[in-house]
């Protein structure tokens, strides 16, 4: 038989990714990025982790990891289909189209 799959846009997935691989001297441009362009917990004030970075060079590898993943929205690794259509993301026509044909009528 034949299986077909299509990957999903990712959004804070990607973020989870380079919190993985981090290492001492690529964590804390990690920790910038994601404070500034990631979607956070809705309890996450981004200004007060700029504040605090000095604290969280301060931790270990291993924490720091713990840290950045536990402020990422886990609701929003992936694109929902229902936001193909918001510019914010820019997804391309091709990629519509083709998401509605997988899909179809189901949504």
């Amino acid at each position: 038989g034949e299986f077909i799959y299509m990957k999903l846009k990712e959004l804070n997935e990607k973020y989870m990714k380079q919190i993985d691989s981090a290492d001492k001297s690529s964590i804390i441009g990690i920790h910038n990025i994601i404070v500034d362009k990631a979607l956070l917990n809705y309890d996450v004030d981004s200004d007060k982790m700029k504040d605090y970075l000095d604290d969280f060079k301060e931790l270990d590898i291993d924490m720091q990891k713990m840290c950045l993943k536990n402020i990422l929205n886990k609701n929003l690794l992936y694109l929902n289909y229902s936001e193909i259509d918001d510019e914010d993301f820019n997804i391309s026509e091709n990629d519509k189209k083709l998401n509605r044909e997988f899909y179809g009528e189901i949504f």
